[in-house]
């Protein structure tokens, strides 16, 4: 039989009874016989005019034309329970139920607990726009009042309870806020609890490939020259400050009264001294060419760039 149908059970069916999956065809054929056989053993259960427990019996009594036998919750029932606490604590331990149908269920259930509690608590406060008229409640206004639980918290709290991970419980919250009615496919094991949770969230969105920034404006290629530049000024710098301790150095030797004695310290046998200075101004005239050019250079970039930034 399928369990997504609506079915007649002669009154309504509280919300969180009405989450659990029914017999399959096979399982309500046995229980029929099993009535036909022995009549209704086990009573439904009901209270405010709502079935809370026994379902299959209701459907198995009524293809054979029978009417089952029922009892008021609170009959039997005497504890410090609610009615959503009662369902769930007789209908924790059902076999037929997966981890997956246990964990949602379970939770479908205290989420419903906690909308009767809001809805409650709207009553009593006098906030339901157009109902009865209530009394107010005067509270004691020194009394500090108590922060509602975070949602990391109450996850928390829900996978330490049921003693499975916050991603599990995640995943049911997602669910319940963005699709309840899909809980019940999960419960009845139609869907899974991942399947459903990846509904809800939509596909997930493709990773660009992060590629390398190309700086093609004509800022960016003016800031790349000047540092350029700027290394290759600072390596002539060093060139021409080497050239002129080394002019010092010789100067100092001929002045010294033992060049001819220390000359191969400096010259190669094969090298005049005299030419060897020449060599070294002619150097030096050279580098004084191209840092002046590398000084025009500058001049010249630094207007283009006053240039560039005015446009």
């Amino acid at each position: 039989m399928n369990d997504i149908q609506a079915h007649d059970y002669g009154m309504p069916v509280h919300p969180v009874c009405d989450l659990l999956p029914l017999m399959d065809e096979v399982a309500l054929t046995r229980l029929r016989d099993d009535i036909r056989e022995k009549g209704v053993v086990v009573p439904i259960v009901v209270h405010a005019e709502q079935l809370i427990d026994g379902r299959n019996r209701v459907l198995a009594c009524k293809a054979l034309n029978l009417t089952p036998p029922q009892v008021e919750w609170r009959s039997i029932y005497h504890g410090d329970l609610t009615v959503t606490d009662w369902i769930e604590s007789v209908n924790e331990k059902r076999r037929d139920l997966t981890q997956d149908q246990h964990i949602t269920f379970v939770i479908a259930a205290r989420l419903h607990k906690e909308t009767e509690a809001a809805k409650l608590n709207q009553v009593v406060a006098g906030k339901v726009h157009g109902g009865p008229k209530t009394k107010r409640v005067v509270t004691n206004r020194s009394q500090a009042v108590p922060k509602p639980q975070r949602a990391p918290a109450v996850r928390t709290k829900l996978a330490k309870e049921l003693g499975v991970s916050e991603r599990k419980v995640q995943q049911v919250l997602t669910v319940d806020k963005k699709q309840p009615e899909l809980l019940k496919e999960v419960i009845r094991g139609k869907v899974s609890l991942r399947e459903a949770a990846k509904q809800v969230s939509g596909p997930s969105p493709k990773k660009r490939l992060s590629t390398p920034r190309i700086t093609s404006t004509p800022n960016a290629l003016c800031t790349n020259c000047r540092l350029a530049l700027e290394e290759f000024q600072r390596e002539l710098r060093s060139i021409v400050q080497f050239i002129s301790d080394l002019r010092k150095e010789l100067t100092r030797k001929r002045k010294a009264s033992n060049v001819r004695r220390n000359a191969r310290i400096w010259y190669p046998d094969n090298v005049n001294k005299d030419d060897l200075v020449k060599i070294i101004d002619w150097f030096e005239n050279e580098l004084d060419v191209l840092t002046s050019a590398a000084g025009r250079s500058t001049t010249t970039r630094n207007k283009s760039v006053h240039g560039i930034q005015s446009k």
